[in-house]
């Protein structure tokens, strides 16, 4: 399955293949049309009934798309947000895992970002979390290009896999690994995208 565009890109067909959905690239990526010539105001973030997104959040996950992975769409992250804590900044995993995003302590430590400013990087704020989220989530398509082009498996798989057991695990699985609760958040999370994107 062709997954990377020319420049490194996952292509708009890739992610319509991979959500099995044919949609509009601005559907799926929320980029408008041309650039306009001259400046406009920015547009204000949509209404939660246009995507299912609450939309104090919406803002965020398409600044962070575009600011620390353009290459994966904002609904992506939407839906990860949703499967992960459904959009609870408070959310707790009987693991430790915390937050939106629900971050472990160490992959936090690694990468967490302090996206609102305001001194401090926490997992249960949602200006730092999504950030962290797209950055991390930016690495782990980049970790998963060579093992993509080897297996056939679509790279966003790989690295929605990789988001939820781990890197090291996909890695020792040369795919994504047969755990139950993995291959359900993949499907999860994929499904959830394709029903924000035409949403």
């Amino acid at each position: 399955m062709g997954v990377l565009a020319a420049a490194g890109a996952i292509s708009v067909g890739a992610v319509v293949t991979v959500l099995a959905v044919p949609v509009a690239l601005s559907t799926i990526t929320g980029a408008p049309g041309p650039a306009p010539t001259t400046l406009a105001a920015p547009e204000p973030p949509a209404p939660p009934q246009a995507s299912g997104v609450p939309a104090e959040l919406v803002r965020l996950y398409r600044a962070a798309a575009a600011a620390h992975c353009p290459r994966l769409p904002w609904t992506l992250l939407a839906a990860q947000g949703k499967v992960e804590s459904g959009w609870r900044s408070d959310a707790v995993s009987p693991v430790g895992a915390v937050g939106i995003a629900q971050f472990m302590p160490a992959t936090w430590a690694r990468w967490g970002l302090d996206g609102d400013r305001d001194g401090r990087a926490d997992p249960r704020n949602a200006a730092d979390a999504i950030p962290a989220q797209a950055r991390y989530d930016c690495m782990l398509l980049d970790a998963t290009a060579s093992l993509a082009a080897a297996t056939s498996t679509p790279r966003i798989a790989l690295t929605l896999a990789a988001y939820n057991a781990g890197p090291g695990a996909v890695t020792r699985h040369h795919g994504i690994p047969p755990y139950p609760e993995t291959r359900a958040y993949v499907s999860a999370v994929l499904d959830t995208a394709r029903q924000l994107a035409v949403g």
